[in-house]
This record gives structure tokens, C-alpha cells and sequence, in this order.
């Protein structure tokens, strides 16, 4: 028994084949997909990301924090033996 696979496809590579969508579909389908450039999409993420962080630092009220220290002695330290 010898097993015949087809060439190895993406999914958008099948459907474009003849049998599987109408042309005006087709046509449709290529406009989509060309414009899903990866580079551009990242691109586009991080300006989006970029306004979102300066809107969440623009509305955050700006308050002082205070720094809290603390001064252990020799009377507070516990000796074992």
C-alpha cells in the first residue's frame, strides 16, 4: 500500500483553488490577506499601545509616595544558641 499526499498548503493557498469560492469571493478574500502585513500590524499594535500607556500616565492623579524606613537595634535582634 503507497499513500499519495497532496503538496502542503496553507489554508488560504486551498482556498483559492477552483473549486472552493466564487470569484468575486476570491477577490475578496486576496484583498484581506494582502493587507495583513505582519510588520505593519506590529507596527500598529505599538502606536496604539504607546497612546494608551501616555492616556493611562496622563490620568493617573500624581501623588508623592513615602518611602518608610526602619532602624533595627541590637535590643530587637534574637540570639539563638
Amino acid at each position: 500500500m503507497h499513500k499519495v499526499y497532496d503538496a502542503a498548503k496553507t489554508p488560504y493557498q486551498r482556498l483559492l483553488e477552483p473549486t472552493m469560492l466564487t470569484e468575486a469571493k476570491r477577490a475578496q478574500l486576496a484583498a484581506i490577506y494582502h493587507g495583513l502585513n505582519p510588520a505593519y500590524l506590529l507596527s500598529q499594535l505599538n502606536l496604539h499601545l504607546e497612546r494608551l500607556w501616555k492616556l493611562a500616565d496622563r490620568t493617573r492623579p500624581k501623588t508623592r509616595t513615602k518611602v518608610h524606613s526602619v532602624t533595627v537595634n541590637s535590643e530587637a535582634t534574637t540570639t539563638v544558641r
